[in-house]
């Protein structure tokens, strides 16, 4: 379970210093499977010491050749950390591995107050994600949504969360589209779409999260839903009370960036989503029977093709 986001109001348990963190960069011995590494080897540690207070907050950011885990902790969270990182070195896993520090996108992720918002998210992001990659290691076939659906799943719940209408979630779709395209893009116009892909994405985008959960693929992930959700929320607040210093959507679309990558999609898988999921808000397909979501009827997960 994800811890709730910080509110407006809620002060006194802020990571006060947004200015630095201690980070650590990790250098994977195989580049290809360090999530599965860090899921079964490094995710234990991380959390026993979470457990028993060694350390408050952290988080990791994929960013070849290197993860970086940054952290909250005093000096035995350091050398916690270090010893962990040493017994990874000493079994082959860990290549390469040196203390550094962290500098916040405060003005990216749209000031102070929203900075203390994002490294919460990020911290119970980083847990699940973790939790989630290894319960998909250890099964032969899950019944879990996969990666770019649950990468759907959670901006769509983030959206909702900061109370955007419809409209205003494509905008930011549309954002993330644009943020993804590269001057090595071959086009600018979005890859065609079928009727079956958009049929699938907007079953995501509009996915009753609360029901599925009760008994369906998406109980073990109940809680970061949740945490998408209130993290909305709570931008949306920091917003109406004036303390953004971006424009909500833009800060919105920031943190998809980054939980994407934090989740492991590709740069190309996220372009591919964005626009779909755009498409699937601002183009007219109502006269087509199929497309119509009946709002009284639990919405299933499509299959891994969106």
């Amino acid at each position: 379970m994800l811890p709730d986001s910080t509110t407006p109001g809620q002060r006194e348990d802020s990571d006060d210093d947004h200015d630095c963190w201690p980070q650590l960069l990790i250098e994977w011995t195989d580049w290809d499977n360090a999530e599965t590494t860090a899921a079964r080897r490094l995710h234990p540690p991380l959390a026993t010491a979470e457990h028993d207070g060694r350390l408050d907050q952290w988080f990791f950011v994929r960013k070849h050749p290197h993860w970086r885990l940054r952290y909250l902790g005093d000096t035995a969270a350091r050398t916690y950390l270090a010893r962990t990182l040493e017994d990874l070195t000493a079994t082959g896993e860990v290549a390469w591995w040196a203390h550094g520090i962290y500098e916040p996108e405060t003005l990216a992720f749209g000031g102070a107050a929203a900075m203390t918002t994002a490294h919460r998210l990020f911290h119970g992001d980083s847990s699940n994600i973790l939790a989630y990659l290894a319960r998909q290691h250890a099964a032969e076939s899950s019944p879990e949504p996969g990666r770019r659906e649950l990468g759907v799943l959670l901006i769509s719940a983030l959206l909702r969360g900061a109370g955007l209408d419809w409209y205003e979630q494509g905008d930011v779709w549309n954002r993330i589209a644009r943020m993804r395209h590269t001057g090595n893009d071959e086009s600018t116009h979005p890859l065609p779409i079928t009727r079956q892909q958009r049929q699938n994405m907007q079953r995501l985008m509009t996915a009753d999260a609360a029901s599925l959960a009760e008994s369906g693929p998406l109980a073990p992930i109940h809680g970061w839903l949740d945490a998408f959700a209130a993290a909305g929320s709570t931008l949306d607040e920091h917003a109406q009370r004036g303390q953004l210093e971006r424009g909500l959507r833009a800060v919105l679309a920031h943190h998809a960036v980054f939980a994407w990558n934090r989740l492991g999609l590709s740069a190309q898988e996220q372009k591919v989503l964005s626009e779909r999921a755009t498409e699937v808000v601002m183009t007219d397909h109502t006269t087509e029977e199929s497309l119509i979501v009946d709002a009284e009827t639990p919405t299933e997960i499509p299959p891994a093709s969106c």
